[in-house]
């Protein structure tokens, strides 16, 4: 669907999903209790939390081509089971801007099961790819882009994926919310909806707020009902200070 917008007002919201509002990541006590020896001097974290109220746990850190999983929520990372070694890729990866040379690494992580209480998720995976950007003169740049994903109770696939990466400390580590509160949110951070001939395709999508850039996550389409269509009200400017602004509803019922 294309709407021809300049700016606007958009209400999202899933008709028959149960949502009992966000939860306020920033005040979990995000302390690790017990790690292990590192092998590297920089190991990195990301926090994933789990259920409506978030009271569930599980800390990630890379330590270089290995991730450490606390996968029963304990905060006791120096537990048998509880790392696995990665794979590491170096790809060739082509510049699109002249006089650039971009050099990439890399990581697939298969972490398997983790346990929300009683509740057993799986299919937990991590994807980490890191870009250094070279131009001919001036200053490198460095770009990560994240990917974590698993599968609600073997079934359901919910997945966080964006430009963020893991912190170097675990106050500062990104959360991401699993098997929370559903709610709607656009399906890019930084969508930009511009009016013109052609349009801007609004896209949106099913999940859980969490905490830091791109830690959004995100329900995949086959988890969503087929007879569940989300609704979102499209607020138009007015064409002048004293007119009033037309307001439109749309059913989003394509899926992709």
């Amino acid at each position: 669907m294309k709407m021809c917008l300049f700016t606007l007002t958009v209400l999202l919201w899933a008709a028959r999903f149960g949502h009992t509002g966000p939860v306020d990541l920033s005040k979990i006590n995000r302390t690790v209790h017990k790690e292990p020896t590192y092998r590297t001097r920089s190991p990195k974290y990301c926090l994933l939390v789990f259920g409506m109220k978030a009271k569930t746990l599980v800390w990630l850190v890379q330590d270089g081509d290995r991730m450490y999983m606390d996968r029963n929520g304990n905060g006791d990372l120096t537990e048998e089971g509880e790392h696995v070694k990665g794979e590491e890729k170096r790809p060739r990866v082509t510049s699109v801007t002249k006089g650039e040379r971009i050099e990439a690494r890399f990581w697939n992580f298969d972490l398997g099961e983790v346990r929300e209480g009683k509740l057993k998720h799986n299919a937990c995976a991590v994807e980490i790819q890191h870009f250094e950007l070279i131009p001919e003169e001036g200053e490198r740049r460095t770009e990560d882009d994240t990917f974590v994903t698993l599968k609600l109770e073997g079934k359901r696939q919910q997945s966080a994926y964006g430009n963020f990466t893991f912190a170097a400390r675990p106050q500062d580590a990104p959360v991401i919310h699993f098997n929370g509160p559903l709610t709607m949110a656009t399906r890019f951070d930084e969508q930009v909806l511009k009016r013109g001939s052609e349009g801007t395709e609004l896209r949106t999508a099913i999940g859980t707020p969490g905490l830091g850039k791109g830690t959004f996550a995100f329900l995949s389409t086959d988890a969503v009902p087929a007879n569940v269509h989300p609704v979102a009200e499209i607020e138009f400017p007015a064409a002048s200070e004293n007119a009033k602004p037309i307001r439109s509803t749309f059913t989003l019922d394509h899926r992709c």
